[in-house]
């Protein structure tokens, strides 16, 4: 459902639902996305114009970039291109029109959706993701999760002086 023949596809919105592997939009490599990816769009063709809105999303399994224990998170992200037609179905240009979408082209009679939404659910996975904001880590010298226990070392994750009398900088 990827691509869509535009040739059936009018000044008004004809809304699409359905639920995609991530494979078939190229994340088979990207760790995060082993849940169906949902997709719910409409599109429209004004002349030699397609428009295409909606949202994209799907739960993802990151890693904590604290305590690194996994979790899962939900994501949503909006979808916002427009395409023309022109050669080959490559990128046109990375321009944000006024409308805040994004431009493509496509060949005829198919608009093939699956690089931007790829490129949609990349952008909305957080960079920095937590398992709670109150996340204490691990330990920096033993490596124990301080969320489920004391650290064996001693040292608790607490920062330690130098040794040897050399300066910290805190003077």
């Amino acid at each position: 459902m990827e691509r869509i023949d535009v040739r059936r596809l009018g000044p008004e919105a004809t809304e699409f639902s359905w639920e995609v592997t991530a494979g078939a939009l190229g994340l088979e490599t990207e760790p995060a996305f082993r849940h169906p990816i949902k997709v719910e769009i409409r599109i429209r063709r004004i002349a030699d114009r397609v428009i295409v809105s909606g949202t994209v999303g799907c739960r993802v399994r990151l890693e904590c970039r604290r305590c690194l224990e996994e979790i899962e998170d939900e994501i949503k992200a909006d979808v916002a291109v427009e395409y023309v037609e022109g050669p080959g179905s490559h990128r046109k240009e990375d321009v944000v029109r006024d409308e805040g979408a994004d431009v493509g082209t496509y060949t005829p009679p198919f608009v093939d959706l699956r690089d931007d939404l790829r490129q949609v659910l990349l952008m909305a996975v957080t960079s920095y993701p937590l398992c709670g904001l109150d996340c204490r880590g691990l330990c920096p010298s033993c490596g124990t999760n301080l969320n489920t226990g004391s650290c064996s070392c001693g040292k608790g994750g607490v920062e330690t002086r130098p040794v040897d009398g050399a300066s910290d900088g805190r003077g």
